[in-house]
């Protein structure tokens, strides 16, 4: 243990063994914060136990063993070679457990760091450690450093890019807030852009083959495929007329179609004829085939009625027989309600009346009848607590005063 320690600031009451852990901790600290005497883990080996742990994930994540804390320590050193406890702010042990904290400070005077020369720039920094002490050692040992302050003070930050040095440590920038946005790298394929940025409708639509227009071969004649339509309509529904149907078809056409084959145009009067001659034939045929269609009509609405009749007469008998079975019902019920009642009202025994009643009471030649006549309108007895409203003072007042 070397002769001068830094001064302890705060403290409390230990027990002697505290006492003797707070010495082991204070002398583990004097050799790791020494440049002169840290020659890394054999300086501290004989301070620590053979199982002994580290942890400060946050500023020596490759530290594992108090051990190894002093090798890394050691290399910092190198680079702050004047590095010293300034003092122990709060010393105090509990048991095998030892909690200090300290400030700490130093400048960059000695060995590059990182690639940065030595400035000469000084920094102070505070840190806090607790310990674990078995059998006068080490045991376990853990850290929280304030790290980044002191790098910024000695200028060993890359301008105020926090998330380099963070990465460069290993450490996360989860915990701090995001002042400088992230920024995608430049991809390798060029500038990219959107899906609905991009050119779309570039060709013109245009009608297709079977949608009318230039693009159909041929020009469908509708009217013609209606009477088409018609005349297969009718040979399903009524042979008979199908023929007429196609004359007629037929000669509107011609009709439609005006002159003949060989080009000559008929003069008036003789196109008059021909059409009152073919129209004549149509109407002839047309009166035939409705004579006939109104004779078939009339036997099948004959047919109709009588099949109405029959439907009519065959509900007529079935509401009957209904109705029939609904009075058998009702006066079955009937019967058998008249029947339960004489059952249970016929013996004058269990069911007595008026004529069957007594004339006069058992008790009415006794001597003593209604005893406690009288007795029923009496009042019953009530607690009143004052004296001067119970019953006995009203009893009282009224037998011997009033």
């Amino acid at each position: 243990m070397s002769s001068w320690q830094p001064p302890i600031k705060v403290s409390t009451a230990q027990t002697d063994e505290e006492k003797k852990n707070i010495a082991v901790v204070l002398d583990y600290m004097s050799t790791a914060y020494s440049p002169e005497n840290n020659k890394g883990r054999s300086s501290v080996s004989h301070l620590c136990t053979p199982n002994s742990t580290f942890a400060a994930p946050t500023t020596f994540p490759t530290c594992h063993t108090p051990l190894d804390y002093a090798d890394s320590h050691a290399k910092v050193m190198s680079a702050i070679a004047d590095l010293h406890i300034i003092s122990y702010d709060i010393v105090f042990a509990k048991e095998g457990h030892v909690l200090l904290r300290y400030s700490a400070e130093g400048s960059h005077c000695g060995q590059p760091h990182n690639g940065i020369e030595p400035s000469g720039k000084k920094a102070k920094w505070t840190a806090a450690a607790i310990f674990e002490v078995q059998d006068g050692k080490v045991h376990s040992f853990t850290k929280e450093w304030d790290k980044l302050n002191m790098w910024k003070q000695l200028g060993w930050m890359k301008g105020d890019d926090i998330r380099n040095i963070y990465a460069s440590l290993k450490m996360t920038t989860a915990h701090r807030p995001t002042f400088d946005p992230a920024r995608g790298k430049d991809a390798q394929r060029g500038v990219a852009y959107h899906q609905r940025l991009l050119p779309a409708h570039t060709q013109l639509k245009v009608r297709q083959p079977g949608q009318g227009g230039d693009a159909d071969p041929y020009v469908r004649d509708l009217r013609a495929q209606l009477l088409e339509a018609e005349a297969v309509h009718f040979s399903k529904t009524n042979p008979a007329a199908a023929k007429t149907t196609e004359s007629t078809i037929s000669s509107k056409r011609r009709l439609e179609d005006g002159p003949g084959e060989n080009g000559e145009e008929e003069d008036l009067q003789a196109k008059r004829l021909r059409v009152l001659e073919e129209t004549r034939n149509v109407d002839a045929d047309s009166d035939g085939s409705k004579s006939d269609d109104s004779s078939e009509e009339d036997s099948d609405d004959e047919e109709d009625e009588t099949a109405e009749l029959l439907r009519e007469l065959e509900k007529i008998k079935r509401e009957r027989a209904e109705q029939k079975e609904k009075e058998e019902r009702e006066r079955a019920s009937a019967e058998q309600e008249k029947r339960e009642n004489d059952i249970a009202l016929g013996n004058p025994l269990l069911m007595p009346t008026k004529e069957t009643e007594t004339k006069r009471r058992w008790d009415d030649d006794v001597v003593f009848r209604n005893q406690a006549r009288g007795t029923e309108n009496k009042g019953k007895k009530e607690f009143v607590n004052d004296l001067l409203r119970s019953d006995f003072h009203k009893r009282f007042m009224g037998k011997y005063v009033r």
